[in-house]
């Protein structure tokens, strides 16, 4: 029996044709490439790198606007602050010069009377509210006249050299205040009394007056003068 023929064979027709369909693939892909592999980018290139400067250049300027505006945002804070600032100083000056004006508008007090006889002349002194300092209500002990800080500091009985009384008030009101000299004792003699007001301005002289009591029973009261304190502190003395 004959043997049948087995020679192994490597290439056959099957994987030629394989190989020449895959040639003529890579020659159509190659043929269609080819106009691109010759391509000068460096045209590209340069355009790129212009466009990419013009593009630094406009961020370059943005970057310098929005600088600008921080400056000027800042300066504006500055400008803010030292405003507020300026606002607070002014409201604590115009608080002090409240506080001056109405420590400017304060005054004071003090009546003095004096006289040369051994006779008792007593001081009268009436505020703005009705309230009347005399040797029985000097208002030393701040209770005759509860709320009020003027007093009869100074009571003395005539002697043989006269005599002295004070009245002082260390914060007066605004309006008028009556000074009065009064003999309760009888008596023939006259007396000349004179006075004296002090104030922030300075010393005013207050007319000397001359008493007398005759008649037993009846006091000689004499309105010696009337202190009118304005609204601002002044005095004026009729």
């Amino acid at each position: 029996m004959r043997r049948p023929h087995r020679n192994i064979e490597i290439f056959s027709m099957s994987v030629l044709d394989m190989f020449a369909s895959a040639l003529g693939a890579f020659i159509m892909v190659s043929v269609i490439l080819f106009p691109y592999y010759k391509k000068d980018v460096s045209q590209e290139l340069t355009e790129t790198k212009k466009v990419l400067a013009e593009k630094s250049k406009e961020l370059d300027t943005k970057l310098k606007q929005v600088r600008e505006v921080e400056e000027k945002v800042r300066k504006q804070n500055q400008d803010v602050k030292q405003i507020r600032d300026t606002q607070a100083n002014l409201n604590v000056c115009k608080q002090g010069l409240n506080q001056c004006q109405v420590e400017m508008g304060k005054n004071f007090l003090l009546v003095e009377i004096q006289w040369d006889k051994a006779i008792n002349v007593d001081l009268h002194v009436t505020d703005p509210a009705g309230n009347e300092y005399y040797w029985r209500k000097t208002n030393r002990c701040l209770c005759d006249f509860p709320g009020e800080k003027a007093r009869l500091s100074v009571d003395s009985f005539g002697s043989s050299r006269g005599g002295i009384e004070v009245w002082i008030a260390p914060d007066v009101k605004t309006g008028s205040y009556f000074v009065d000299y009064v003999i309760d004792r009888p008596t023939d003699e006259q007396v000349q009394v004179t006075g004296t007001v002090i104030d922030r301005e300075g010393t005013h002289a207050i007319a000397p007056k001359a008493l007398v009591r005759r008649e037993p029973g009846q006091e000689a009261r004499l309105r010696a003068a009337e202190l009118r304190v304005a609204a601002d502190g002044t005095l004026k003395i009729r």
